[in-house]
């Protein structure tokens, strides 16, 4: 008995696993499924940029440092964006946070950077304020060139719509619905809701006052027109037709207008020396060099003449130095030797070990002419005029002797001297300069550029040296902001 009710338990149990798994395969592909998957849609994420952009508004809304920029940026998108409180308030946020992510490490690294010079911190810091409208001006004109392109395939699509409809509001309420241009749709909608309004002039006055751009302004207003007084045929063409082709046109010769300016921001290291040309006879053998922590930041804006051709100037920070150790015989100088009251000062040949630091930071205006042969590459040449800043050339020489006066004097040996010519270091920098930048993406490029002084950092009067020295640096560094002409092609086309 007990074995057949142990066989009955066993067919139960089969025939529930065989019916669960029966009705499990039928409801996947049933409604249950369905609202399985809109019921999980609707669970709220463990993380959510829109959740995190919105917090960040209100967390830059109540910070004052940040307060004055987001309210800048608010300006300007809520004319964009057409009473969309939610996306205004998301770009704001966003376009700031991108921001402070480039500039807050950078003003972090330029403050470990020059801890010991006051002048030149106070002065990239203020250079970085300057970055910070810059970039935040750029993404903003980034949005709304975006619309300015929009308007020019929404106005394609509008004179479809006036053919099929042979209605103004009607077209433009049918291509208003187009959700892939979001930003032109909003605007449309605005237009539309003015055509059918009870008061459609005073309206019509009310949008001109909130409208991004002239061409939406004119567009309105021959939409308007159009409506209220009806079309006219011109050479068998519509007259309203006609106003979109004229203010497309406009809008094209607009934005190319726009792309001839671009504006690209660089952050990097300078690599190089401090160095006579040729390397004089008096300098035996190089032990060491390091090139140190030098920084530069360079602002270029370029004017494009033809779609190949420019011209590039702009502003750049550059901190150039390095620290050489080297075997010299019969090297001129000018040696303190000595602690205190002990302290002599000896200018004659020294032969011994030499080591010599430099770290001068520069505030640089180059001048370059600027060739883009491809897409990707973009290649300069010119020169750059220089202003000194923070100076600083000083050093040490030991395990030798001096020979008083020159080589023939009397011999001194020196264990340990120094020496310090940095309040000698000229003021001012000119020379040469070539450099190149490579999109590797869209977004992301590098650069290279190469700086040859030709005027010696010391005056000619200056006597701790018997040789002339040049700044010859290389600088390496990344795009951290650009403005970038997206529309060589077509301009192009028009040469």
């Amino acid at each position: 008995m007990l074995k057949y009710f142990m066989i009955g338990i066993g067919a139960l149990f089969a025939v529930i696993v065989i019916a669960f798994l029966i009705i499990k395969k039928k409801s996947e592909n049933s409604e249950i499924a369905q609202i399985r998957k809109l019921r999980e849609g609707t669970k709220e994420k463990s993380f959510s940029s829109e959740v995190m952009y919105q917090k960040l508004y209100v967390f830059y809304l109540k910070t004052p440092f940040f307060k004055r920029y987001l309210l800048k940026l608010r300006r300007r998108l809520a004319i964009i964006n057409v009473d969309d409180e939610y996306l205004t308030r998301k770009q704001a946020s966003k376009i700031l946070t991108n921001t402070m992510l480039i500039v807050l490490p950078l003003a972090v690294a330029i403050i470990a950077i020059t801890k010991n010079n006051t002048l030149l911190m106070t002065m990239l810091l203020i250079f970085e304020l300057f970055m910070i409208d810059t970039f935040i001006d750029g993404m903003v004109d980034k949005l709304d060139n975006k619309l300015l392109k929009e308007q020019i395939d929404f106005f394609s699509e509008i004179r479809h719509a006036y053919h099929e409809f042979n209605m103004v509001e009607e077209a433009i309420y049918q291509v208003a619905q187009d959700d892939d241009k979001p930003e032109m749709s909003r605007q449309a909608e605005k237009i539309y809701e003015v055509l059918i309004s009870n008061d459609p002039e005073s309206e019509l006055e009310k949008y001109y006052d909130v409208a991004p751009n002239s061409y939406l302004k004119e567009f309105a207003g021959v939409s308007y027109l159009t409506k209220e007084f009806g079309d006219r045929k011109i050479d068998n063409s519509s007259l309203y037709l006609k106003n979109l082709n004229n203010i497309t046109q406009e809008m094209q010769l607009e934005i190319l207008k726009r792309d001839k300016w671009e504006c690209k921001v660089f952050a990097g290291y300078n690599l190089g020396g401090t160095s006579p040309l040729p390397l004089p006879a008096e300098i035996r053998k190089i032990n060491s060099w390091n090139p140190r922590i030098t920084g530069t930041v360079a602002f270029h804006v370029t004017r494009w003449i033809t779609p190949d051709w420019g011209l590039t100037t702009g502003l750049a920070i550059d901190v150039k130095g390095m620290k050489i150790s080297a075997d010299v015989k019969y090297m001129y100088t000018r040696l303190e030797v000595g602690e205190g009251d002990n302290t002599g000062i000896f200018s004659g040949t020294f032969s011994g070990k030499n080591e010599t630091t430099v770290q001068n930071g520069y505030i640089v205006l180059p001048l370059l002419a600027t060739w883009r042969p491809k897409e990707a590459w973009t290649f300069r040449l010119g020169g750059y005029f220089a202003t000194c800043q923070s100076r600083k050339f000083e050093g040490s020489a030991s395990d030798g002797y001096i020979r008083s006066g020159g080589p023939t004097g009397d011999r001194i040996n020196i264990e340990q001297a120094t020496f310090d010519f940095s309040e000698e270091v000229r003021k001012v920098d000119a020379g040469l300069m070539a450099s190149a930048d490579y999109f590797f993406t869209k977004k992301m490029a590098v650069f290279g550029q190469l700086s040859w002084g030709l005027v010696p950092i010391f005056p000619e009067d200056f006597e701790g040296l018997s040789y002339k020295m040049y700044n010859i640096y290389f600088s390496f560094a990344w795009l951290i902001g650009y403005k970038k002409n997206n529309n060589r092609q077509e301009w192009k086309s028009l040469h």
